[in-house]
């Protein structure tokens, strides 16, 4: 079955590329076969038009497949922000095991 194969294809990408929580958007640009990536976006366009079948979506939503790239992209961008917010906060308000450094 085509749709199985390429299901596998994203499976072996992802297994590659485990530092990524998700099969995420952005990186899938597989060396093994260049069509995922049109594959994924024919997914996510089935998907929102109410064509995929039931097993499919549960398969993709299992690996952690994203469905909307904006939201996706969106979610990342604030997760970054807010690292690097605490970050700041940390380093204007040094605390060691709850007690202030002294100066």
């Amino acid at each position: 079955h085509a749709w199985m194969k390429k299901y596998q294809l994203l499976l072996e990408f992802r297994l590659e590329n485990q530092q990524n929580q998700q099969c995420s958007p952005l990186l899938l640009v597989p060396t093994t076969d260049p069509t995922i990536g049109r594959w994924t976006q024919r997914q996510r366009s089935e998907y929102k038009r109410g064509e995929m079948a039931t097993w499919r979506i549960k398969a993709l939503d299992e690996v952690g497949f994203v469905w909307d790239v904006r939201e996706y992209q969106r979610r990342l961008k604030l997760s970054t922000e807010e690292k690097y917010d605490n970050e700041q906060d940390m380093e204007s308000n040094p605390v060691h095991n709850g007690n202030e450094h002294s100066k």
